[in-house]
Parts: structure tokens; C-alpha cells; sequence
């Protein structure tokens, strides 16, 4: 464990047999064929335990941000259940959302002609923030992402790596129990990717005791960042391990360790 001392051994999340598909439907070229089902994601299982931070490692397309969404309640599953702290998420979502945060990969949700302060006013309000908490916590959320000078500016004028880092601020607006990050460094100069990195290790976790699930394909943010790493592969989670015994376990007693490439190869096909 990266110095970090997990609260209780109680889950924070627990994922049980969860299935989720979705219908491809096909175009004008072809009404007479039938509407088909895909199957993203079979048979997960997870347990996230309270005060760590676990990686969704796995290659593009493998289901990695289907499950942060299911988990985040913003989809749900078609079969199994899934329980944010003990609380049912098809029973009871929004009191599921009351306890979570959600980092995406998209802005297009934000508005173009206001400010970072008016977008995360409006978010706040949205979750239920009011008057001078609210306040407090944009600027605090905004300082958290190094935007805090850009508080004024318009949406519009920030580059690509601002705008990721200000889905990050609005994640953080409700001071939230749960995170969840889908791929949070994405787009963002490796400066502030670090500096994300480090926020979300020791300030979130380490400091304040918070639960963060976080979906990457980047073997190395896995590694420096993760206690626990669950690898998805073929719409399913084939093993959950500390990063130090992923990497031993494809070490094959070599004296030459694998690249990262090679690893993330070996990892996200056969797990350990």
C-alpha cells in the first residue's frame, strides 16, 4: 500500500454479477435486418474498499468507462446489483449521487460563454450547494486543479487540458465521499498531469480518507498512483491485485523486467 491506511475493511463499492448491453441498431442500408444486442460487459464483480484508490486498467473498448458510469448511476446495469455505500443504486439513485462525484472525459456539458465561476455556480446549485458554501467551494475546487487564476475567464478561452482539469473541479464541488476519474490526465501537459496525479493520491486519498476509483489505459498512472489495480478485459474483470504483484507475476523470474508495453500486453490479455 503507497502510505495509505484504509479507514475499514467495509466496501465503499460492491459490484456483483453485473450485466450491461446495449442495442446496435442498424442504418437505412439495412431495415430489413433485425436490431442486434452487444454485450459490453458480463459477470463483474468488485469490492472497493472505503479510503482507497483502485484502477480500472484496461485497453480501449474493454468496458473500463461502461463500469465507472453504471457505478457513478449515470447508466445501470441490466442485471446484477450494484451498492454505493450499502445503498442500491436501482432502488434509490439519488441518494446514491449524494455520496459520489464524477469526473468524465467530455466538456461538452459545460457552457462556452461563461466563466469557470458561472459554470460550477450553476453545477453547485445543481448539487444542492447554496450561497456562500458554494463560494467557498468553487474557489477551492478551482485552486484544487491549479485554475484558480482562470476563475473569471470563459470556458471558451481554455485550452484542452484546462477544460479537463475544470471536469475535474466540478467533481470535486460537493466535497464527495466517492470519485470517480475517467481518464482524468487525458489531454493534460504532463506537468499538470503529475500535479493531477498527486492531488488525487495524497489530498484526496491520503489526506482526506476519500474512495476514488480511477478508469485508465496508461499502466504507468496505475502503478504510481493505485493501491489496488482491476484489470478489465473482455467485458469482464479478470483479476484485482496490488500493482507489485501484477508486475511479479509476469516477471517469469527474469532478471530483465518487462517493458511497460510488454507488461500492459501481458496484464490486460491473461490478468495474473
Amino acid at each position: 500500500m503507497r502510505g495509505s491506511i484504509l479507514q475499514t475493511n467495509s466496501s465503499a463499492i460492491s459490484v456483483r454479477n453485473v450485466e450491461k448491453g446495449f442495442v446496435v441498431r442498424h442504418g437505412a442500408r439495412h431495415t430489413l435486418s433485425k436490431d442486434r444486442r452487444k454485450n459490453v460487459l458480463h459477470d463483474v464483480n468488485l469490492e472497493v474498499r472505503r479510503g482507497e484508490l483502485i484502477g480500472l486498467l484496461g485497453a480501449n473498448g474493454v468496458g473500463k468507462t461502461t463500469l465507472l458510469k453504471m457505478m457513478a448511476t449515470l447508466t445501470l446495469p441490466d442485471s446484477g446489483s450494484i451498492e454505493i455505500e450499502g445503498i442500491d443504486i436501482k432502488k434509490n439513485p439519488l441518494l446514491a449521487r449524494t455520496r459520489i462525484g464524477y469526473c468524465g472525459s467530455e466538456d461538452r456539458s459545460f457552457y462556452f460563454r461563461l466563466t469557470a465561476r458561472e459554470n460550477l455556480r450553476f453545477f453547485g446549485s445543481l448539487a444542492g450547494l447554496r450561497g456562500r458554501r458554494l463560494q467557498l467551494r468553487i474557489g477551492e475546487a478551482l485552486d484544487e486543479v491549479a485554475l484558480g487564476e482562470a476563475i473569471d475567464r470563459r470556458f471558451g478561452e481554455f485550452s484542452s487540458g484546462m477544460r479537463q482539469r475544470m471536469t475535474v473541479a466540478r467533481a470535486l464541488l460537493s466535497d464527495p465521499d466517492i470519485i470517480f476519474f475517467d481518464e482524468p490526465t487525458r489531454a493534460v501537459d504532463p506537468i499538470h498531469a503529475d500535479e493531477l496525479r498527486r492531488m488525487i493520491r495524497k489530498d484526496l486519498v491520503e489526506d482526506r480518507g476519500k474512495t476514488v476509483v480511477l478508469a485508465t489505459n496508461v499502466l504507468e498512472e496505475a502503478w504510481s498512483i493505485c493501491d489496488r489495480v482491476a484489470v478489465v478485459s473482455n467485458g469482464t474483470i479478470v483479476c484485482v491485485a496490488p500493482p507489485c504483484e501484477l508486475g511479479a507475476s509476469h516477471a517469469n523470474g527474469s532478471a530483465t523486467q518487462p517493458t511497460p508495453i510488454e507488461l500492459f500486453k501481458a496484464i490486460t490479455t491473461y490478468g495474473m
